[in-house]
Parts: structure tokens; C-alpha cells; sequence
């Protein structure tokens, strides 16, 4: 039971830590934009066909936008012909985020590669791949960022369609949590008392015979 107690109270303030920077990444504020290149996608043929992408931006945000659409990254717009399907088969691009840390005020940019596959015109049916890595992550000031994409809904003539992201945001452990407080193991309790009490009864030994040789020679 004391084992387990002294354990319970030396564990407390990394619990306390814990807690602090789940409050913390609560609070946090970003700004963020977004650009891609090339701002428009094309057909395979190169003109009958293509997707724009009108980028987005935002902030201050406080907290995570991790579930749901998340962020907005782009609106998507469908140009089809007039006639036939523009077709496009891994018709690459780059999307980057931009984000700002807004207590630090750092910032830096993280970049995901896409493709389109699919036609436009008269079989809408466009398809988006992302290759690499989907998520990222990134220390800015003290907070740590994760930006994973993956949303897509895709655009048709007349409908826009958009890809999305989900950012996490977490204290990043760059503070130094508190110290968990040092308490002895119960053996070396043990030691210590034991050492003390043969200190005690020396002692005691000492003086009992001081006294008893001043009594003779008086």
C-alpha cells in the first residue's frame, strides 16, 4: 500500500504536465494559405479540357480542425468541352500549406503532390490521387503542427468541387515538463532509518559510559 502511494504521489505532476499541455494546445492560434502550382490543370491534350484550383486561406484559428472537412485548401473548377470527354491521366500538381504559428510568428510552408485521372465533358468521372506522404508535421515556436490531406470531391461543370486537410496542433514538448519529485524506494527508506537508529544507540552507549566513568573517579 505505501509502495503504492509514494508511487501515486510521484507521478502526479507529470499528470499535472499532461493536463496543462492538453489546455494549452486548446489555446493555440495559426493563420494559414495555400497555393498550387500550376494553378490549372489541364487535359491530357492540353485544351479541352481543365481544373482550376482557387486556393484558400484563413486564421487566427484556435485548436485543431481535425474532423469534419477540416480546411478548405481549394475550390475546384471544371472547364469541359463543348462536345467529347476531355480525358486526364495523372495530371500532376503540387499543393503547399503555409502555416503561421501566430504567438512565435514562425512559419514555413509544407508541400503535398496530387494527380487527376478521369474525364471531364461527356463522362464526368475525375478521380484525384495523392503520392507520397499524406501527412507532415512541423514545430513552429512551441506547438507542433500534423497537416494530413486526403479530401476530395470532385468538380463538374457546373458544381465546384474542393480538397480539403485535417491540421492537428499539440504542445510540442519543447518546454521542459516539471521534474517528477524524487522520492526514495522503501529499502533505501529502510537503510536510512536503520542508520539513523544505529547512530541513535551509539550515541546513547557514549554517554551512558561517560557518565558511569565520571561516577568512579568521583
Amino acid at each position: 500500500m505505501k509502495r503504492q502511494a509514494i508511487a501515486a504521489w510521484g507521478a502526479l505532476p507529470a499528470l499535472l504536465f499532461v493536463g496543462l499541455s492538453h489546455a494549452r494546445a486548446e489555446s493555440i492560434s495559426w493563420s494559414y494559405s495555400w497555393t498550387v502550382n500550376p494553378t490549372a490543370v489541364t487535359s491530357n491534350d492540353g485544351s479541352l479540357g481543365k481544373v482550376t484550383f482557387l486556393p484558400s486561406a484563413g486564421g487566427p484559428i484556435i485548436g485543431s480542425l481535425d474532423s469534419g472537412d477540416g480546411v478548405l485548401a481549394a475550390t475546384l473548377e471544371a472547364t469541359a468541352p463543348a462536345a467529347g470527354t476531355a480525358v486526364f491521366t495523372n495530371r500532376g500538381y503540387d499543393l503547399a500549406m503555409h502555416l503561421t504559428d501566430n504567438a512565435s510568428n514562425a512559419s514555413t510552408a509544407l508541400t503535398f503532390s496530387g494527380a487527376l485521372s478521369g474525364g471531364l465533358g461527356g463522362n464526368d468521372a475525375l478521380t484525384n490521387s495523392f503520392q507520397g506522404l499524406t501527412s507532415k508535421s512541423v514545430t513552429l515556436g512551441a506547438n507542433q503542427y500534423t497537416v494530413t490531406v486526403g479530401l476530395f470531391v470532385p468538380p463538374l461543370p457546373e458544381v465546384s468541387g474542393r480538397l480539403g486537410a485535417n491540421v492537428t496542433v499539440t504542445a510540442s514538448g519543447k518546454s521542459v515538463p516539471p521534474p517528477v519529485a524524487s522520492v526514495p524506494e522503501p529499502s533505501a527508506l529502510l537503510l536510512g532509518w536503520g542508520g539513523a537508529s544505529l547512530a541513535g544507540a551509539w550515541a546513547c552507549w557514549c554517554r551512558s559510559r561517560t557518565r558511569r566513568e565520571s561516577l568512579q573517579s568521583a
